[in-house]
C-alpha cells in the first residue's frame, strides 16, 4: 500500500487502482519466475515430478503441466512446422522423454538417440551397425561424468536437431518426419552429444550415411521413365494417356485402359 501511495501521491483513485494492478502483475510474474527457477533446479538435481508435486500438494501430472517448460515436453510433439511426425517417430520421441525423465533432466540428443531404438528405420540401422541402447546410455553417462551437464546447450541442441530432421524430410519430398530423418540429423551434426556418444563407441558414420542415403535424397523420376510415362498407351486399343483416359500398368511397357479392363471382365465373366 505504501509503495502505491508513494508512486501516485495525490493521484485519483483510478490512477491508484491502475498502479496497483500493474504492481500486482509484476510481483506475480516475479513470483512465478522464482518458483520456476527452483523447480528447474530440483529437476536438474534429479528430483522427480512426483516429489515436486508433493511439495505443492498436487499430482505428478499437474506439477509437470504447470511447471514443465517446453524443454521438458519435446517428446510430446505431433508436428514439426508443416510436416506431421510419423507414428513411429512419435513413439521414439515418447521413449526419449521417458529416458530423460529417468535421468531427471530435459530431453537431450543422447535421449533422442536411445528413443530411436524403439522401432522404425532408425532402429534397424542402429542395430545392424552394432549399437545397443545400453551402450549409448553408458557412454552418455561417461560424458556427463567427464564434462558435466550443460543443460542449456543440450536443450537448444535438441530443438536444432528436430528442426534439421524436418528440413531433411522436406528436402527428400517426404510428407512426414520419420525416424530416419531424426537419426540423420543426429549423426550429421558434428557437435551434438549423440554424435560424440556414437564416435566414442566406434560407430561407423560412413556406413550409417550409406544406409540412410535412399531416405534422404529427393525422389525424382528418371528422364527415360518420364518419357515412357508420357508416351504410355493402352497395349490393346492404343488409346494414349490423357485426362479422360486412365491407364493401369500391367508390366514393363504394358498398359491397359479402363474400357479394355471392363471389356475383358465381360468376356471372362459373361452375364448369365
Amino acid at each position: 500500500m505504501s509503495h502505491i501511495e508513494a508512486r501516485i501521491g495525490d493521484g485519483s483513485a483510478l490512477d491508484k487502482l491502475e498502479t496497483a494492478v500493474t504492481t500486482a502483475e509484476v510481483l506475480a510474474g516475479t513470483a512465478d519466475d522464482l518458483i520456476q527457477t527452483y523447480v528447474d533446479q530440483a529437476r536438474r538435481t534429479g528430483h522427480s515430478w512426483g516429489e515436486i508435486g508433493e511439495r505443492f500438494g498436487v499430482t505428478k501430472q499437474a506439477a509437470r503441466q504447470r511447471f514443465g517448460s517446453d524443454l521438458h515436453q519435446l517428446g510430446g510433439l505431433s508436428r514439426l512446422g508443416d510436416l506431421e511426425i510419423s507414428p513411429r517417430l512419435k513413439l521414439c520421441l515418447d521413449a526419449a522423454a521417458l529416458e530423460a525423465e529417468e535421468t531427471g533432466v530435459p530431453i537431450r540428443t543422447d535421449h533422442q538417440l536411445i528413443g530411436l531404438f524403439r522401432e522404425g528405420v532408425a532402429a534397424a540401422i542402429l542395430e545392424k551397425l552394432g549399437v545397443s541402447p545400453s551402450q549409448v546410455r553408458s557412454q552418455a553417462d561417461a560424458i556427463d561424468a567427464g564434462l558435466g551437464r550443460d543443460l542449456l546447450a543440450d536443450t537448444a541442441e535438441t530443438r536444432r536437431t528436430l528442426e534439421k530432421a524436418a528440413w531433411m524430410a522436406r528436402r527428400a519430398g517426404s510428407d512426414f518426419v520419420g525416424t530416419e530423418h531424426l537419426l540423420a540429423a543426429l549423426i550429421f551434426d558434428p557437435g551434438s552429444r549423440a554424435r560424440r556418444v556414437l564416435q566414442a563407441l566406434d560407430f561407423n558414420l560412413a556406413d550409417a550415411k550409406r544406409e540412410l542415403s535412399c531416405y534422404l535424397e529427393p525422389q525424382r523420376p528418371t528422364r527415360r521413365r518420364r518419357r515412357r510415362e508420357a508416351q504410355a498407351a493402352c497395349s490393346f486399343c492404343g488409346k494414349q494417356r490423357r485426362d479422360d483416359v486412365r491407364l493401369v500398368a500391367g508390366g514393363p511397357g504394358v498398359w491397359i485402359c479402363q474400357e479394355c479392363i471392363t471389356q475383358s471382365s465381360e468376356i471372362l465373366n459373361p452375364p448369365t
